[in-house]
């Protein structure tokens, strides 16, 4: 089996956002036969504008968006009146508005390996503030080496950005986990069935289109990205980034070490000397089209292999693992989550960032009994 691209969940996402849109497109024709048949309220006012009139211009738009800037209206804008799609799939349509955000923005991937991400799972952001946190990018994608399980599925990636909505005015930062489930247009329309219902919408076969586009709606084939988490900007202050995450309910254990890789990633990244933090081992890939046509978005971006300065060994990484998937049960060895502090001599003042990382550690290896596990740490934010 061939490696995948590693900017291959970007590509995943905006495959997931054309096959939602062309469902709109097609709820959009369907409803308007009903009411021109006199089936439903003459008064429906159906808007056929935005995505489900745009999509198939996405992948160009995204070529041009250095020149020509993001088009809400037409990529996210308004969606049909009465579309049980844009309500089963609420997200699916701000895809395109992330996706946007991380092109115009950096193109920028960050490759985090095993070692790095075990530890920062480990790694509590208890005490860590907003003021402490920077941004290298606008935008960015991170790569997990290991996907973390979040509810029923596995995220591999996580895409964060700035909200390009012209409602937000720039100061809306999104955080979005991009789950292996999200489905394709082959996943949801089998062989030529998309063609079927468009015809039978076209001929009036109300019975047909109302059957098969209900079959898709009700069994949840086209996947719903997980609710991507937002952030206003002008209301970043001191407080802790776990009192701002426990407003939003955000207590899945999943979606923990989501926030941890993403945050305990900026923390670290201002531990690393400049320039490394920003240019670690990162080329250019080549810039070209994928796929025929000329409306194919390219797979270039600008890939950053972020070094664990940490390295663990075979044994630590065990326990770490089993540790974070809570299936530990030693009592006498145990592991000690890490923390964010500030450095000797500023521990004092308030206003000085936490840049001293204290790391996980396991604690009485040597009281751990051969093929043994040690206990799990309390569970922090």
């Amino acid at each position: 089996m061939p490696q995948k691209h590693i900017a291959e969940p970007i590509d995943r996402l905006i495959q997931n956002y054309e096959t939602f849109s062309h469902l709109l497109e097609l709820f959009t024709h369907f409803w308007r036969t009903v009411r021109d048949a006199k089936l439903g309220d003459p008064k429906w006012k159906l808007i056929i504008d935005g995505p489900a009139t745009h999509w198939q211009k996405f992948r160009e738009h995204l070529l041009r968006i250095h020149v020509e800037g993001f088009d809400y209206k037409k990529f996210v804008g308004p969606s049909p009146v009465k579309s049980s799609a844009s309500e089963t799939f609420p997200h699916n349509r701000w895809i395109a508005s992330q996706v946007a955000s991380w092109t115009k923005s950096s193109r920028r991937i960050y490759k985090v390996p095993e070692d790095l991400q075990l530890l920062l799972c480990a790694t509590s952001l208890d005490d860590v503030n907003w003021g402490m946190v920077r941004w290298p990018f606008d935008s960015f994608l991170i790569s997990l080496a290991t996907p973390i399980t979040l509810g029923d599925d596995q995220v591999d990636s996580i895409l964060v950005g700035d909200d390009l909505s012209e409602e937000s005015g720039g100061i809306i930062k999104f955080l979005t986990p991009i789950p292996l489930s999200l489905k394709t247009h082959k996943d949801v329309f089998v062989g030529d069935q998309s063609e079927r219902i468009a015809k039978a919408i076209q001929h009036g076969d109300i019975a047909y289109a109302n059957e098969k586009l209900g079959k898709i709606i009700t069994n949840r084939l086209v996947g719903s990205v997980y609710e991507t988490l937002l952030l206003r900007k002008d209301t970043f202050s001191d407080n802790g980034l776990a009192s701002s995450f426990e407003t939003m309910n955000w207590q899945d254990s999943g979606m923990q070490r989501i926030l941890r890789v993403v945050f305990g990633l900026l923390l670290y990244l201002q531990t690393l000397p400049t320039p490394q933090a920003q240019s670690s081992e990162w080329k250019p890939t080549k810039l070209e089209r994928v796929g025929k046509g000329g409306n194919k978005i390219t797979l270039a971006s600008e890939v950053c292999n972020i070094t664990s300065i940490y390295k663990l060994t075979e044994r630590e990484r065990i326990v770490l693992r089993k540790g974070l998937e809570g299936k530990a049960s030693e009592v006498s060895s145990h592991y000690r989550e890490g923390h964010w502090r500030r450095p000797p001599g500023k521990g004092d003042d308030p206003n000085y960032p936490k840049t001293v990382w204290v790391r996980p550690t396991i604690v009485r290896l040597d009281k751990l009994e051969d093929g043994g596990l040690p206990g799990g740490s309390e569970e922090r934010l």
